[in-house]
C-alpha cells in the first residue's frame, strides 16, 4: 500500500476547515486521514456492512 499523506495538502485541508467556527484542528486532521484511507479500495468495504446480531 502507498503512503498517500501529503504534509502540503494536509496543511492547507486543516487551515481551510478551521476557517469553519465548528471544526477544531484535531477534527479537520481525522477528516483528512479518514479521506485518505475511504481513497484505498482494498481498505473500504463498498455496500454496507451492516450486521444484524442476534441475541
Amino acid at each position: 500500500m502507498q503512503n498517500l499523506w501529503n504534509d502540503a495538502e494536509h496543511q492547507c485541508f486543516v487551515k481551510e476547515q478551521c476557517s469553519l467556527p465548528e471544526m477544531q484542528s484535531e477534527l479537520a486532521e481525522l477528516v483528512y486521514a479518514s479521506r485518505l484511507l475511504g481513497r484505498e479500495s482494498s481498505l473500504v468495504m463498498h455496500g454496507g456492512g451492516e450486521y444484524l446480531g442476534q441475541v
